[in-house]
């Protein structure tokens, strides 16, 4: 489905990112496909960039996945990233697409289903008031393991996203995260990702645009959150942190039972061992029950896989 661009400067495009293999889930299903509350977590993604007044949206999707289609509604544009090359590579697959747009876009991982309308706003707000090249979501409130650090300067500004593995004490202080929420500006976008160099596995990431802008001194700014919503699908929840992600799925439950349903569920954490588990099972726990999957010794011991809840009858 083609946009229909408009002159105006100040309207925006959104891009989900849902190509990615999810592989450290062990699942056949792709990640972004997981149910939460019912809902797929990328359709859950795709609610609330619309709730951010985001409707001209495109997704960048593997190949033979009309499920994610449908997740994210008839209004969604779809691109394919034959081969999967990286987030820098699969945003390069939507340039003909918004060929000629001049404003800002918003970039988002489909695998942050709990991020808030009111957030993606904020961002937009943000972004535009300081009239920066590139702004990032971060948090210091999430499990950081296997997640890219935001790495700033004395002054706090932001200098680069780096890779866990590559870290070798760059990092000072609490751990920063990138969240995988991002504003651009569509222009200098295409331009930045072509100077981007393919890593050593032949994969170009969008997260070395930052560096790139800080290099070429386009203003790179930053929305920090202390909220669970950025927590990813795959991260090991701290002692304390379940309460406030329960009461955001809650929230989720009550919308989408138009207030009717009790939204006290509990939720139950288990550990279920990879060797006995159907890759693609979904357990039966009981009426309403709320349950923390943790694949212990399959995607990794401690890791939450997805949250789900289960209605029955």
């Amino acid at each position: 489905m083609p946009f229909a661009i408009g002159a105006k400067l100040d309207r925006w495009r959104a891009i989900v990112l849902a190509a990615g293999r999810g592989t450290r889930m062990k699942s056949t299903m792709p990640k972004v496909l997981q149910p939460i509350c019912g809902r797929e977590m990328v359709g859950l993604v795709a609610d609330a960039l619309r709730g951010a007044g985001l409707s001209e949206v495109v997704a960048v999707v593997p190949p033979g996945s009309p499920g994610i289609g449908s997740a994210l509604g008839p209004q969604a544009a779809l691109v394919e990233q034959a081969e999967p090359r990286g987030t820098g590579h699969a945003l390069l697959q939507v340039r003909a697409l918004l060929e000629g747009y001049q404003g800002n876009v918003l970039v988002i991982n489909g695998d942050v289903p709990l991020v808030t309308p009111r957030t993606l706003s904020a961002m937009r707000e943000h972004h535009e008031s300081t009239q920066a090249y590139l702004t990032l979501l971060t948090c210091k409130g999430v499990p950081p393991d296997g997640l890219g650090r935001v790495i700033r300067g004395e002054k706090g500004n932001v200098l680069a996203i780096v890779e866990e593995a590559d870290l070798e004490g760059q990092e000072v202080g609490a751990p920063e995260i990138n969240v995988g929420v991002y504003c651009l500006r569509a222009p200098w976008l295409w331009s930045a990702l072509e100077e981007l160099s393919p890593s050593s596995k032949g994969e170009i990431y969008l997260t070395d645009l930052v560096a790139l802008a800080v290099a070429r001194s386009c203003k790179v700014s930053s929305v920090a959150l202390e909220d669970p919503e950025a927590a990813p699908v795959g991260g090991e929840a701290p002692e304390g942190f379940l309460r406030p992600v329960q009461e955001l799925l809650d929230e989720a439950v009550g919308a989408r039972a138009g207030g009717a349903a009790d939204a006290g569920l509990p939720v139950v954490e288990v550990d279920v061992p990879a060797d006995e588990m159907d890759r693609d099972a979904v357990p039966e726990v009981g009426d309403g029950v709320g349950l923390l999957v943790d694949h212990a010794g399959g995607v990794g011991r401690g890791e939450s896989a997805v949250a789900q809840f289960l209605e029955e009858g």
